[in-house]
Parts: C-alpha cells; sequence; structure tokens
C-alpha cells in the first residue's frame, strides 16, 4: 500500500509543485459547500462565473482555477496562497517581516466581491480565489513554517522537510504528502467521485456551528497552525518513515479541515450574497 501511496504522491507533486490539496481536494471543498448555499447566494455564483475568464465554470472548478494559472503573471499571485506563521521548534525565536499572504488575500478578494462597482468579470476572478483560499488556509503547512536547527530560514510549510513512505525510497516534501491529504485522493477521482466523497464527508463530519461560526481568516491559519504543531510535526523528524498511524492520523485531520473548509465556504458565499 506505501509503494503505490508513494508512487501517487510524486507523481502528483511533479505535477503541480506547492498546492494546497490537490485538485481533487479544492473541488472536493467547494462540493462540501454546495448543499449549504442559499438559493440567493447559488444564483449570485452561478451569474458571476458566468463571466469568468475560463467561461461560466461551476464552482468546484473555480476553486482549482488559482492552481492552474500559476504560469499567466496576469493573474497568479504566488504569496496568495499561504502564510507563514512560525514555529520555533529548539531554536530561540525572532521577528520575522511580514508579507502578502493567504490572510491579507481573503480579505482583499472579499472586498471585490462585494464591491457592485467591479466588473463581473473582476469579481468572478475574486470569487475564484476565494472559493481557492478557504481551502488553502485550511491545510495545516499552508500557515506554518517550521524554524529548526537543520533549517534556520524555516522549512517553507514542510518543503525542506523530507520524509519517507518505506525506508528505500528517496523519500517526499512534507508539505507535498499534506497538500495529497495522505494519499487520500490520489486514485483517479472523477466528477461524480469528488461528490461521493463531499457527501460522505458531510455524513460523517456534520456541521458544528460554533466552529463553523469562526468567521476571521487570521482565526483559519491560527487553527492551521496549531494543527501543524500539535499534529503534523508531532513526534516527527526530518527523514522519518511515516507509519501507518501517522497516514491515517493525516487522511483523517485533512478530511475534517477539508469539511469544514467547505462548510465557511457556504457560509461566507451566503453572507456576502
Amino acid at each position: 500500500m506505501k509503494r503505490l501511496l508513494l508512487a501517487l504522491i510524486t507523481a502528483t507533486c511533479l505535477a503541480s509543485p506547492v498546492h494546497a490539496w490537490n485538485a481533487e481536494g479544492h473541488r472536493t471543498v467547494a462540493e462540501v459547500a454546495g448543499p449549504d448555499l442559499s438559493p440567493r447566494a447559488r444564483a449570485e455564483v452561478r451569474r458571476i462565473l458566468h463571466q469568468h475568464p475560463d467561461q461560466d465554470i461551476s464552482l468546484a472548478e473555480a476553486a482549482v482555477w488559482p492552481d492552474k494559472i500559476r504560469d499567466d503573471q496576469r493573474y497568479d499571485h504566488p504569496t496568495w496562497h499561504y502564510t507563514n506563521i512560525p514555529f520555533f521548534d529548539e531554536v530561540p525565536p525572532r521577528q520575522l517581516r511580514s508579507q502578502i499572504d493567504v490572510r491579507w488575500a481573503i480579505n482583499h478578494n472579499t472586498r471585490i466581491l462585494k464591491d457592485r462597482r467591479a466588473s463581473l468579470s473582476e469579481r468572478a476572478i475574486a470569487l475564484s480565489w476565494l472559493a481557492h483560499l478557504i481551502g488553502d488556509i485550511h491545510q495545516p503547512l499552508h500557515a506554518t513554517s517550521r524554524f529548526a536547527p537543520e533549517t534556520p530560514d524555516g522549512d517553507r510549510g514542510g518543503n525542506d522537510y523530507l520524509v519517507h513512505l518505506r525506508p528505500d525510497d528517496e523519500g517526499i516534501k512534507l508539505h507535498s504528502y499534506w497538500d495529497a491529504a495522505g494519499g487520500l485522493y490520489l486514485d483517479g477521482a472523477n466528477r461524480s467521485r469528488v461528490v461521493s466523497l463531499a457527501r460522505d464527508f458531510r455524513d460523517e463530519l456534520p456541521r458544528v456551528d460554533s466552529e463553523v461560526a469562526v468567521v476571521d481568516p487570521r482565526a483559519w491559519a491560527d487553527e492551521s497552525h496549531d494543527l501543524a504543531t500539535d499534529v503534523v510535526y508531532k513526534d516527527l523528524h526530518p527523514g522519518d518513515v511515516l507509519s501507518n498511524e501517522y497516514i491515517s492520523r493525516a487522511r483523517q485531520t485533512s478530511k475534517k479541515r477539508m469539511t469544514l473548509a467547505g462548510y465557511r465556504l457556504a457560509d461566507f458565499l451566503n453572507r456576502v450574497f
């Protein structure tokens, strides 16, 4: 099982560097959101996305779009996908320079989406980014950089932290492993499977109003950072072979975060519209 998992994750990582969740993960977040959209929000999403650069795409496809246009300088914003909240691990804390990040980008695109003076095309691009970034910010390693003796300048959200699925493999970036949700979606999920997964996630993890009610992107990032320190990096060392227990924990944590991101995306759009 680990051999197949490694091959699938490696193939995905070669095709798509530094994404939060893979395409199926982002589509799943949007599909989780779908049933909770109000009729007005659903209609507005459809109307606005009709003017998207990719023309009349679904919310699920809009959520993937910011990863598809990384080579297009008209639309790409690399620093929007993450925030590097520091995790100082056996090194003294220090002040870091702030930058435009996912928290800023969510607020920025929210202003555009709400602006009735903006063109529908501009609002469609903002909506696409928001559907994507609300997924991104719930991935623990898109809110964390570990500062340690071996990575004194930070590990870039696990991109400079190698782990193994087998003792004899070449290793995989911890960031890429979590983007792949521990391999949860790497079996060629088509749309019908994504819809089925989203339905299963909603059944298994019904919305908890007190969690969904948290609306501040800074709080979402703090949650992800706490999971990075308490789950992702816990009892783990660079070069470790991941245990079956770790793989199971990664999948369950990822499932919970994507499901919560979907509920929050729906409530966000209902508030906007």
